[in-house]
């Protein structure tokens, strides 16, 4: 992680959970993190705590909604101007909505998609741009991708249902595999930026509400994986040679099938 000391990341969702996590790791790894979450007084709170515990880097934090892809853009122009070029993009942000698709609002339908797919996809926009622009050859865009990127599971209840934020996250791995065939082209002009898909299981965090865990024994819920877990699994993408690209890493908890 040292090659990573002192330069610009961005983290979206990073007021808690995950993002949170994300942000303190690469904050005490030295890196100036950008913060981008809706809740800004949490993002301020953290950016406190982790400034009054001495860490070499900084928390940044800007209120940025990412289903605004007008925030996404003012965002990124404000983090170029005032902290310099991104070489780090951890896409975090994300939200759940576990209604079967046929007692979905469009509403519900359109923050989905407006959160998981388009956001995550002009934050890797502008975060390729601002590397562009900065002559960053060597960045590194991680997009939180999930178990159900890969699979679309059915419950036996029959009020549960994750198949709307499945299909975001499919489309999320679609998105991925885009992306590095873009940049593959780009490495006759010397770039070498990765893509990196982080594929979790379940995670105890603010999205684990109670009907996901009206899904899991009650015996196995602490066990499951922790938001630092996730973190651990993305520095380590982060930490690999130049040359080394982790594509895709899936986790979950010891024992568990999905």
């Amino acid at each position: 992680m040292e090659r990573w000391s002192g330069r610009v990341a961005v983290v979206t969702g990073a007021s808690g959970g995950i993002g949170a996590a994300v942000a303190s790791d690469l904050v005490r790894a030295g890196l100036r993190v950008v913060g981008l979450d809706r809740r800004e007084n949490e993002l301020q709170a953290l950016a406190a705590e982790l400034a009054a515990a001495g860490g070499p880097g900084a928390l940044l934090p800007v209120r940025c909604d990412v289903s605004s892809m007008t925030e996404v853009q003012s965002a990124f122009r404000g983090i170029e101007e005032d902290v310099g070029g991104v070489s780090v993009l951890v896409n975090n942000a994300g939200i759940m909505i576990p209604h079967r698709i046929q007692d979905m609002t469009n509403e519900s339908m359109a923050a989905v998609v407006n959160t998981n797919v388009l956001g995550l996809t002009a934050c890797c926009r502008e975060a390729i741009n601002s590397m562009k622009r900065h002559g960053i050859k060597d960045g590194h865009i991680v997009n939180i991708n999930s178990v159900l990127g890969h699979i679309v599971p059915v419950f036996d209840s029959p009020d549960f249902n994750v198949s709307m934020y499945a299909g975001s996250k499919h489309a999320v791995t679609a998105i991925c595999q885009g992306l590095r065939c873009e940049l593959k082209n780009m490495h006759g002009q010397g770039y070498r930026i990765k893509v990196t898909s982080v594929s979790p299981g379940p995670v105890l965090t603010g999205m684990f509400g109670d009907d996901i865990r009206n899904c899991i024994p009650e015996e196995e819920v602490e066990r499951l994986l922790k938001a630092e877990d996730v973190s651990r699994t993305v520095c380590f993408a982060l930490a690999c040679p130049p040359d080394v690209e982790m594509v895709e890493l899936t986790l979950q908890a010891t024992g568990r099938l999905f």
